[in-house]
C-alpha cells in the first residue's frame, strides 16, 4: 500500500494520487501543486531535505510529513538529468516528480543540495567511476544495499588553483555549474592513465579514460576522451587540459617523476610518476635523454617517446645532461660506459657532442640505445 500524507484539506498518496479525486506533482520551485478532478488547481509550499542517513524527507509548517525511503517492501530510485533530482517512490509504479536546488561537492566527497526555500542537505555518498564519469553514489541507512546514482554530464578541466586539481563544468537546465574535487590527480600505475584516488570507507577513485603526453619542457597536457551514458547520450565531453611541472630527479632510474606546478607558478604538493624507462633518444637538434612509457587506452597499449628539452654536454672532465626551458640549471651526470659511450665524430651533427679544446666525438649510445 503506497505512504499517505496531508496537505490542507487534502490526503495524498505517495503514487500521485489525491485520495479526494485528482492528482498532483512538483513544481520548478519545489512546491507540490494539487489538481482535483473538475481542473482547479492549488499549490503548497513545502520543504524537501535529506536527513543524515541519507533519508528524503517531505516536511510543512515545520512537520514532516513523508519518509521517501520506506521499508523494504518498496524500493524507490533517484536520478539525475541536467541536475534535476528525479525521484520514483517505487521503481514498479510509473509515478516521479522532480526536485531542483543547487549542488555542490564538499572537502569530504560528500554532496550539497540546497533547495529554493535555502533549505540546506548534505547526501553522505562517494564519487566514484571507472569511466571518467562524475558518478555520486549513496544509499539510505536503512537500506544499505540500495544504491542510488547520480549521473551529472559535462567536462573536466583544470581548477584555478591549479597543481593537479581537476573541476568538472556540468550541464544544468538553466546553464552549466562546476564541482571541484577536493583533492589532487595521480597517475595509475598499471595503465599510465591519469585518476583521481581517495579513501572513504576503503579505496575510491576515478578513472580517467585519454591520452596522456609530457612535452620536452615536461608541461603535462592530457585529452580526456568522450564518454556516453547507458542511453547513448554524452556524459563526458572531450577537453584537453595542460599542467606545468618541474623534474626534480637527480638520476635517470626508476619512474619519471613531475612536481606538478600550481596556477602562479610555484611548485605544488603533487607529484606524478610515470611508469617506463628512461631512454636515449634523438632530440629536435641533438642527442637527448628522453622516457619511453605504455599507456593503456581503452584496452590498447599505446607506447610512446618523449625527448627532453636539453643536450649532453662536457663540462670540467664530467659528461652531463643538462636540461633547458624551465629547468636550465638542472644537471644530471652520465656514468661513461654505462650512461652513455662515445665514438668517433658522426656525419649527423645531432649525435655529436664537443668535448672542448675543438675535439668532437659521436655519442653511439646512450641510456640503452644504440645509434
Amino acid at each position: 500500500m503506497p505512504t499517505t500524507f496531508k496537505l490542507g484539506a487534502f490526503t495524498l498518496d505517495t503514487q500521485g494520487n489525491v485520495l479526494q479525486g485528482g492528482t498532483w506533482k512538483t513544481l520548478p520551485d519545489n512546491k507540490i501543486s494539487v489538481t482535483t478532478d473538475d481542473g482547479a488547481s492549488q499549490s503548497f509550499a513545502v520543504a524537501w531535505r535529506f536527513t543524515t542517513d541519507n533519508q528524503l524527507i517531505l516536511s510543512n509548517a515545520g512537520a514532516d510529513l513523508c519518509n521517501w525511503n520506506p521499508d523494504a517492501t518498496v524500493t524507490p530510485k533517484f536520478t539525475t538529468s541536467k541536475a534535476v533530482l528525479t525521484v520514483q517512490p517505487d521503481v514498479l509504479n510509473p509515478f516521479s516528480f522532480e526536485l531542483r536546488g543547487k549542488w555542490n561537492l564538499n572537502a569530504t566527497h560528500d554532496l550539497t543540495f540546497t533547495t529554493p526555500d535555502g533549505t540546506v542537505s548534505t547526501i553522505n555518498g562517494i564519487v566514484n567511476s571507472p569511466d571518467s564519469k562524475f558518478i555520486f553514489l549513496f544509499n539510505a541507512t536503512n537500506r544499505p544495499l540500495l544504491k542510488h546514482k547520480l549521473n551529472f554530464a559535462g567536462t573536466w578541466g583544470n581548477a584555478p588553483a591549479g597543481g593537479g586539481q581537476l573541476q568538472f563544468t556540468y550541464s544544468t537546465e538553466t546553464g552549466t555549474a562546476i564541482f571541484t574535487l577536493p583533492g589532487n590527480v595521480s597517475i595509475k600505475k598499471s595503465t599510465n592513465q591519469l585518476s583521481y584516488q581517495y579513501q572513504k570507507g576503503g579505496p575510491q577513485s576515478i578513472d580517467f579514460q585519454g591520452t596522456l603526453l609530457v612535452n620536452e619542457d615536461f608541461t603535462v597536457s592530457y585529452q580526456f576522451s568522450r564518454r556516453l551514458a547507458e542511453n547513448g547520450d554524452e556524459q563526458t565531453a572531450e577537453s584537453t587540459i595542460s599542467i606545468g611541472a618541474q623534474f626534480q630527479k637527480n638520476s635517470f632510474t626508476g619512474d619519471l617523476e613531475l612536481t606538478l606546478k600550481k596556477a602562479d607558478g610555484s611548485l605544488g604538493a603533487t607529484t606524478l610518476a610515470l611508469t617506463g624507462n628512461f631512454v636515449g633518444t634523438i632530440g629536435k637538434t641533438n642527442v637527448a635523454v628522453g622516457f619511453q612509457f605504455t599507456q593503456v587506452r581503452d584496452g590498447q597499449s599505446v607506447t610512446t617517446t618523449v625527448a627532453f628539452g636539453g643536450r649532453v654536454q662536457f663540462t670540467n672532465g664530467t659528461l652531463e645532461f643538462a636540461f633547458a626551458a624551465n629547468s636550465a640549471t638542472k644537471t644530471i651526470t652520465l656514468s661513461v660506459g654505462t650512461d652513455i659511450k662515445l665514438g668517433p665524430a658522426n656525419v649527423d651533427a645531432k649525435l655529436n657532442v664537443d668535448m672542448g679544446g675543438g675535439t668532437v666525438q659521436g655519442v653511439t649510445f646512450l641510456l640503452g640505445v644504440s645509434f
